[in-house]
């Protein structure tokens, strides 16, 4: 048996809240959502009893058949992967501000973001 990629991403979907991503046109949202796996792969394929290693990227699956608990941590860290930018990008703002100019930027952004 096989286990569609589609399965994985539609648990990663479910546990964000992303608007911009959510406006992407459908095949720049699968482009991401593939990087992010991949890199969920190489950080979860040393544990796995499944080969995640044996995969068909044309066809989206994987040759084996994951386990619900295989295909929810693929999904948990392919939100690890989404963020980490997200929280860079805001570590690096952080370090360049005083904590002061740093919670008015953040409300500012948390403002704009409403809007």
């Amino acid at each position: 048996m096989s286990t569609p990629f589609a399965l994985v991403y539609e648990l990663f979907l479910q546990q964000i809240a992303d608007y911009e991503f959510a406006k992407l046109a459908p095949e720049d949202m699968e482009y991401n959502m593939e990087r992010w796996l991949r890199a969920a792969i190489t950080k979860f394929s040393f544990d796995c009893r499944a080969n995640l290693g044996d995969r068909d990227m044309i066809l989206k699956q994987f040759n084996a058949n994951l386990t619900e608990l295989e295909q929810q941590i693929l999904a948990n860290q392919m939100v690890v992967e989404w963020l980490s930018p997200k929280i860079r990008t805001s570590e690096l703002i952080k370090q360049s501000m005083s904590d002061k100019d740093f919670k008015l930027y953040s409300l500012v952004i948390e403002l704009i973001d409403r809007f």
